[in-house]
Formats: C-alpha cells, structure tokens, sequence
C-alpha cells in the first residue's frame, strides 16, 4: 500500500476490524483478567494502517445499536448470527477510548449499518473530488468500488488493495455486479436466503452472460440449464429480496466536513494511560514509548550468510563472549526425527544474525556451503559451553535436529514459546510468527512464501540461500528479541522459577524420550486389525438386522435418518446438517431402543482401528524401528502435557480394546522389560493437601481407601457391605467434585433421580467440609485476582468468572477449582520426571524413561537394571512435591504396556 493523496479519506470499517481481530487473537488478557484480544488487535491493525498509508484523513464507522432497516424488509435477516461474546461486548468500550485519546472521530447512524454509513461517505467524498480507502474484512464493500473509492484487506503479509480490476478478478464478477451475485448466492453470514441451489461458480456464469439480476429473470426461459432455470423461477421472491438487502445505502443524510476528520497520531496522556492499563507495552514501544524497552528492540537489521570455515569460525568466537544466543535451524520437514537439516541460524544482538547453509540443493545454493563436517567442527565447542547460555523458540525441535548431525546443546536456559506460553497458558498459537508481531510489532514472513502450501509445497532445501537466509536470520532475531521482551514478564509475574525449575529443565527430559521412541510389535497390530475389522462387520450386520436393512452406519445423515424418520425415536438437538446423532444423544437413546447401542460400539471400533491399530504401524520410523511422539508442553491450560503423531495420552485405559492396543507396545531389546509407574490418586491427596480437610488427611496418612471411606459416609452401612458398584458410584463423586460436577451429571452418570444425586453431593460436602470451605474460598479469590496458582505457582487467568451469562460462568469456577489440583499434579509428575532423568544419567542406568501419559510412566530397562530402577523411581516420585498426606506410587514390571 503506498502513500496516498491529500485529498483522500481513509474510512475504517470498526465493528468488522474488531469481529476479525478478536477471533484471530485468542486468550489475550490483563494480569486481572480483563480480554484484551479484540481491542489489541484492533489497535495494531489500525496503527498498520495509519503507518504504511499515511492517511492525512481518517474516520471509524460502527453499526448502530438500533436494527437497521434490513429487519423491517425481513425479519430472518442476521437471525443466525451469534450474540456478541461476553468477551468481545466487555472491550468495545476500551476502543471508543482509544480512539479518543487518539483523537480519531466514529460515526455510527441509528436505524443503519457500518456498511451504509461508509458507502454515503464514500459517495459524498467521491463527489468533493477525495478518493477514499475502506479498511474492511467483509466483501461486502466490494460493491462500491470504482476508480476513486478502492478497498483495503489484511492479507497474510501485506495489506491488498482492490479497484475495480482487483475485485473482478478475486469475485469473477465487476463491482456493480456484487449485489447481483448476492441475490442469486445470498450470503450465509447474514442470513440472506439467495436462489437454494445457486453457488459463486453458477452465479458468477449466469452473471456473465446476462449481466445483472434482472436480466437473468427477465430472460430466465434462456437459460440453457433445466435445473438453473427452475431454481431461477421459482425463487424469484428470494433473489429480489437477497439483491435488496445486500445493498448498501449510499445517500444517509448525512453533514460531514471532510477537513474535521484529521489523522494525526500522538501519544496522549489518555493513550499512554489507557494502554499502560491494558499492558500494551510493545504498542507504546512501536509509538516511540516504554524507553526501558527500546534498546532491546532492534528496528534495523544485519542479516549475513556465512559460507565459508573461516567466516563461521570468527563468528563462533564473536558468540562465545556473548551472554546469550538463539538458535533456529531450517530443516525438510516438521518430524524432527524424519528431517534432514538444511541450515542453521543464529543471533546474539538484536537486529544482527547470521545463516549458515548447509543442505541446500546445488542448483539453488547460489555459492558455496560449509560441509556438515566442518560446522560439527566448528560449532560444537560453542553450542556445547555452559558459559553461553542457549535460547530457542521450541528448541526441543532443534535440540533433536542437531543431535541427529552430532551437536549437543548445553545450557538450555530460554525458550520463548514456553515463557509466552507461561504468561498466557489460554492463547490458541505460541508459533514465532503470531507472538513476534504481536509482542514486538516485528512482522513476520510465513513459511508458505518460501514452500508454497498444499501439493505445490516444496522442501526448504530447494529454497534458494539467500531467501532461506532472509526467512532464518528474521527467526534467530526475533527469538532473541523475544528472549529479552519476555524475561523481564516473567519476573514481574512471579513465573521465573517455574519457568526455570521446572519448564526449562524438562526439555532436555522431552527430547530424550522423543529421541528414545518406543517399539511396538507390527505383527501383533495387524492380528489385532483383523480381529477389529471382524467385530465391525459383526456389528454391521447387526445393526442391519435390527432395521431391516443395510445402511450405510458412517453416514450421520442416514443414521439420523433412521433413527428419527423411520424407527420414530424422538430427536434431540438439531444441527446444522439435521438432527444430531453424536455420542450424548446415542447414549440417552439407548435406553429405549437397542440401535444406538450398537451404533455407539462400532464407531469406538472404528475409531481405535483408524486412531490406533491401523495407524501405529504406519508410523513407525524406518530408521530406528519404533515410533516416536512428539511431546507438546504448551498444550494445555492447566500445565499438563500432550502428545501427537501420535496422540497416546488418549488410548482407552479400562476398556478391553484398550489394553488390547496397550499389548502391542513392547521393550525394543531382548532381555529388556517395561516398567510402569503411576501416581495412586494423585488428585485426591492434592485436593486433602489444598483444603487441609482433617477427614481427607486422616483416611490418607492412615492409608484407608477413599472411595470405600466416601461410600460408608455418604451412602451410609458399614465396610463389608460396600460393594464394588456402591464404591465406584463414591469414586464418581470423589472425582466429580474436583471437576465440577453438576447433580444434573452425576445423575445422567449414576443413572439416579437428580434429587438423590444433590443430596449425594450435599452429603459429601458434610462429609468434607473443609473441601467446600476451599473450593468457595478459590473461587472468590479468583474472582478478585483474576486468576488461580497450583503450588509452585503456575497461574491461569480466569476472567469469564465475571461474565454475565450462568453457564458461562460457571464453567469458569469449575476451571478455577480444577486448575489448582490439575495443574499441582502436572507439575508434581514434571519434577519427578526432570530429577528421574538425571538420576539415570548420574548412576549410568541404560534404563530409559520412555512414555509420560498423566500420572503414569513408562521405562524400557534391562531385567538386570529392574532392582534398582523401582525403588530410584518409587523415591523420586514421591518425594517430587512433598504434601502434607503420603504420596503413594504403584510399579507394574511386564513385557507390555498391558501387562503393567
């Protein structure tokens, strides 16, 4: 986008910026709790905006809180749109101030839409010779383009400009014919009905050959297709009134002296203020603010390619008297343990790195390239000193990539995608290219401008050097810049220790285990897929047989239609494709009818078989014959881990199928055993320990059985009466409580009236005051706060416990009661991992630690290693957090992950 014009006005389409913004940015937040994702978001767009296009003019346009006109014409118009998110209704007016203290002027017109108010400026501009630029994310605006009004979009890299030629080419129709299209498509967003049956690709043919709506129903009898031409004819109606309300206004009575509208961005007392308050310190440092931060924020840069020994040896000596560098490498592909590396780049000052090609194909290469050799050689003193401290955004990646080439990193001591991910446990991304734009106003390049996207995608080591360089040294810099933005954050927060106790620490833990793999027995898995496809076919047929005939059970339309058509059970809930055929309505349906029972049993056969028993094999790596997960520690909000590629936190632990697949997970050595250790109601002591609840403690010190303890006091009798059925329904509500259940759940789960499902939970709180006590007492300092801490003092912000709607808020105190218990335990099984992988490798064990799924972890050890792995693990468990009731840890020794 260039500098435009004097005479032009920038019009700002405010409610579709902050609708686009807020959905892109998710989880962003004050320490109190406060969203600020939408207007953050908004706020960079529009200093975007105002930075590339230098606009002298410049207003916001907003709809009306009063319904526009469009509802009088039909009353469905936006009937599908959702109510605003409580969220997003809480920063609207942060924006109104904002713009205020920028001094930049809002319109909004009653009775009328955003739409119309910036399609009459547009005209009265157009009209006092101004051009204009609409800044908007709908393509409704298309319709008012021409020579002197064009429309901007936030493209993925730059901001798209669109006249009359542009939006021809991106619709397929001129800007005239926009409204037209509408009428024959219509437009889903606001609920505009269009011709059924007539999409883009009809509609912009049909288009072509009439040219406008009306000619099209006027010489409807031409239209050579039968089923076009009926559709036409018999949604006339519909078409005129789809055309109609997709029309924008463009004579609003509207007084407007253009001269007002003057853009010119200071930095007042009230922006300052207001974006001091909202903790938009890299916005204020983007306007020439937060001076402390300025000299870590390097604007120009000095990108180099180092092709040559002596070149990377004079760097590596520059580094090696720096405090600090970043590390990023370049690589083939996202496995690390399938990727070939291609190159490496590195940066110690802000706004200076360097890219050290390695495995760029000759014919891109564009000169020479140090042999990998050579950069072994060179660079292993470096990244091996415990004098240099290391930095890496998701270096656990490039920690495997190295090692596979024969570079070991030393002194981990950084990683930004985990500080970010410490500060905001709920946002959506942590990649490098969402958080450098959005911390330090850096723009990023995405990877698809370098590899293209989809089958057309090419590998990095076909990228020629010199754009390899530009992409990587941009990454190392930012890294490094985001080091030194973050540090002090986490200090202020109070997260520095668990971010260096526990976060960083582990990654080396990860990326041993990812390295370690583990082996699973091909043969026995497709045995076990024979056998699974035989209990699906078993299945078929019995559903089948049930209604008379054969239908297809993957289909939700068929199923639906089955169910509810032709047996006549009573629907539901109703989706968008029909009524609904998920997992809670086949549940509730198989009270009364046999069908969903079996239609639930095939599709978790058809899942463990597509998930699991036919996938596992598919993934073993042909270089070290077992799979090998990839650990996620920025997965969850409450602090636990994750894992893909695959997933094994999510194999079914107490069904039959599940220890079935379990069966195949097998030592990779002979004479080598599995060993499992898992945490013994790990939850339930966390919970004794938060709440201090005398009867809690007392049944743990004393080693009693909880559920069995529960039983007797809720449920009344004496021990030899309880029996398994009556201690599970205990252990429900024993684990209910920490997770918020509902009377109306534990009666859906208990198969129990909801009255007696109250009284259950009302007894239980009785029974353990001291735990009702706590969960009150977290939630109204959660309240207050804004957020909830586990006991090394891993925060979660929790602000939706102030939103005005009950469920939402009350989902929200079942995260702030659960938190502090999940992530505590999380937390307690990272320690235990972190002092278990140093012990191994003080005591020279070749016993690995394998697995983490929970609370549970696997080892692969030789037998004669088995005597003294137990009791290092047993100890380093238990004592990872000491509680104020026993921590217990159960060992199981077996040939498979089944038989432990």
């Amino acid at each position: 986008m260039t500098q435009e014009p004097k005479h032009c006005l920038f019009i700002i389409d405010g409610h579709s910026l902050l609708y686009k913004a807020f959905f892109a940015i998710r989880g962003l937040s004050t320490k109190t709790g406060i969203p600020t994702n939408g207007v953050y978001g908004f706020a960079q767009m529009l200093l975007r905006v105002i930075r590339e296009g230098m606009p002298m003019h410049l207003c916001v346009t907003f709809d009306s809180k009063i319904p526009s006109f469009r509802k009088e014409l039909y009353s469905e118009y936006k009937a599908n749109r959702a109510v605003m998110p409580d969220d997003l209704q809480i920063q609207i007016p942060y924006v109104y101030k904002m713009l205020d203290a920028l001094k930049i002027k809002y319109i909004t017109m009653d009775g009328f839409e955003a739409d119309d108010v910036i399609a009459t400026l547009a005209r009265l501009a157009e009209k006092e010779g101004w051009d204009t630029r609409v800044v908007t994310a709908d393509k409704d605006l298309f319709q008012i383009v021409s020579p002197q009004t064009h429309v901007l979009r936030f493209g993925k890299e730059t901001i798209e400009e669109y006249d009359p030629p542009a939006v021809k080419e991106k619709m397929g129709v001129t800007p005239e014919q926009i409204t037209d299209l509408f009428g024959l498509t219509g437009d889903t967003s606001d609920n505009i009905p269009g011709v059924p049956g007539i999409g883009p690709v009809t509609g912009t043919k049909l288009l072509k050959e009439f040219g406008t709506l009306e000619n099209i129903i006027h010489g409807a009898s031409r239209i050579e297709n039968l089923k076009w031409r009926e559709k036409i004819l018999t949604n006339i109606d519909n078409a005129c009134l789809s055309k109609q309300l997709a029309t924008v206004k463009n004579d609003i009575p509207m007084n407007v002296d253009f001269q007002t509208l003057v853009c010119k961005v200071e930095i007042t007392p009230e922006l300052k203020s207001l974006f001091e308050d909202l903790e938009f310190k890299s916005l204020l440092a983007a306007l020439g603010e937060s001076k402390e931060e300025q000299p870590r924020i390097a604007r120009k840069t000095l990108y180099r390619i180092l092709r040559t020994p002596r070149e990377l040896e004079t760097y590596t000596q520059e580094a090696a008297s720096s405090p600090f560098i970043a590390i990023d490498t370049e690589t083939t592909s996202s496995d690390p343990m399938r990727a070939r590396l291609v190159g490496i780049s590195m940066s110690f000052k802000p706004g200076d790195a360097v890219y050290i090609p390695i495995g760029h194909l000759e014919t891109v290469a564009g000169g020479p390239q140090i042999s990998l050799k050579d950069v072994v050689r060179i660079l292993s003193p470096l990244f091996g000193s415990t004098d240099v401290k290391k930095c890496g955004h998701n270096i656990k990646y490039d920690i495997l990539i190295l090692r596979k080439v024969g570079l070991e990193i030393e002194n981990i001591s950084f990683d930004t995608m985990l500080a970010s991910y410490l500060l905001n446990p709920e946002k959506t991304s942590y990649g490098l290219k969402t958080l450098a734009p959005l911390e330090l106003d850096i723009p990023m390049r995405p990877i698809t401008s370098l590899i293209g996207e989809g089958k057309n995608s090419i590998t990095m080591d076909k990228v020629s050097v010199q754009d390899a360089a530009d992409y990587a040294c941009l990454d190392a810099d930012a890294t490094l810049q985001l080091m030194y933005h973050y540090d002090p954050k986490l200090q202020a927060d109070k997260l520095d220790h668990l971010f260096s106790a526990i976060e960083i620490p582990l990654i080396p833990v990860l990326s041993e285990m990812e390295w370690n793999g583990i082996a699973i027995d091909a043969a026995y898995f497709r045995n076990l897929s024979h056998r699974t496809k035989r209990e699906l076919d078993k299945l078929e047929t019995e559903c089948y047989e049930i209604v008379g005939h054969p239908f297809n059970l993957n289909s939700p339309k068929q199923v639906s239609s089955i169910l509810f058509e032709e047996i006549k059970l009573a629907p539901m809930k109703k989706g968008k494709m029909g009524y609904s055929t998920d997992v809670t309505v086949l549940q509730a349906l198989s009270k009364v009818h046999p069908l969903p029972m079996k239609l639930l049993e095939y599709r978790k056969y058809e899942k463990l078989l597509s998930t699991y028993i036919d996938a596992l094999p598919e993934q073993i790596n042909p270089e070290t014959g077992r799979i090998h997960t990839s650990y996620i520690q920025t997965g969850t909000a409450t602090g636990r881990l994750s894992s893909r590629d695959p997933n094994l936190q999510n194999i079914p632990v107490r069904t039959p199928q599940g220890r079935e697949i379990r069966a195949g997970f097998i030592p990779g050595h002979k004479g080598w055993r599995l060993l499992s250790a898992d945490y013994s109601q790990i939850e339930l002591r966390i919970l004794a320990h938060l709440s201090g609840d005398e009867t809690l403690i007392k049944a743990f010190q004393k080693g009693e059985d909880i559920h069995e303890l529960t039983a007797i006091r809720i449920f009344g009798g004496v021990k030899d009466l309880i029996t398994p059925q009556i201690r599970d329904a205990a252990k429900t509500i024993n684990f209910g409580v920490i997770y918020g259940m509902s009377a109306h759940r534990l009666a859906s789960d208990l198969e129990i009236p909801r009255s007696a499902a109250k009284k259950f939970i009302d007894d239980y709180f009785k029974t353990y005051s001291g735990v009702k006590i706590w969960i009150d007492q977290t939630i109204q300092e959660a309240r207050e706060k804004g957020y909830v801490t586990t006991l090394l003092g891993r925060k979660r912000y929790v602000p939706d416990l102030r939103s005005s709607n009950k469920n939402i808020r009350a989902g929200a105190e079942r995260i702030a009661v659960n938190t502090p218990i999940q992530g505590t335990s999380a937390d307690m099984i990272k320690k235990a991992m972190i002092q278990i992988h140093q012990r191994l490798k003080k005591e020279q064990l070749s016993s690995k630690l394998l697995i983490q799924v929970h609370d549970e972890l696997i080892f692969e050890a030789p037998e004669n290693e088995i005597d003294r792995l137990k009791p290092l693990v047993i100890e380093e468990m238990e004592c990872a957090l000491p509680l104020n009731v026993p921590v217990r840890v159960s060992v199981k020794i077996g040939a498979n992950w089944a038989e432990c």
